[in-house]
């Protein structure tokens, strides 16, 4: 029996390893995909397209943020299931899924987060015993700013 008379938390496994880095990648993205989906649900698609394909040298700083986060949850998500390499039309699929896009209603905007809240629980669960948060992961206590953002 444990310290308080449970069950002893058993180690994690190799697999819940590997999930548990998913998902702090996952907690990661999700900050500055919700600072900034109002924005990007707001822009002219030809222009998101435009921002999309053109090198990073060419892209708003904000648009490069949201791009990274967006990157970060799709990979991480999409690398658990499939563990191979992903291809694009998974990638676009995904990201259409998950993702705010230019013109995206309120409606859609929060039935991609639900989407996106249900991975991110599914991973955290997946990895039990070996899931830290990034703030853990950080060593920030205070737990307002893991990525020193000033959001």
């Amino acid at each position: 029996a444990g310290a308080f008379g449970g069950t002893p938390e058993r180690p994690a496994t190799s697999a819940q390893e590997t999930v548990a880095g998913y998902a702090s990648r996952i907690e990661q993205s999700l900050p500055t995909i919700e600072r900034l989906t109002n924005d990007i649900s707001k822009m002219n698609a030809l222009n998101f397209e435009r921002m999309r394909i053109s090198p990073s040298y060419l892209q708003s700083s904000s648009f490069r943020q949201f791009d990274q986060a967006a990157r970060n949850f799709i990979n991480a998500n999409l690398r658990r299931e499939s563990g191979a390499v992903i291809a694009d039309t998974e990638f676009d699929n995904a990201y259409k899924q998950y993702l705010p896009r230019p013109g995206d209603t309120e409606a859609v905007l929060k039935n991609k987060k639900a989407n996106r809240d249900v991975v991110y629980g599914s991973f955290k669960k997946s990895a039990g015993s070996a899931y830290s948060s990034v703030d853990e992961l950080l060593g920030n206590k205070a737990g307002n700013d893991p990525l020193g953002l000033g959001i």
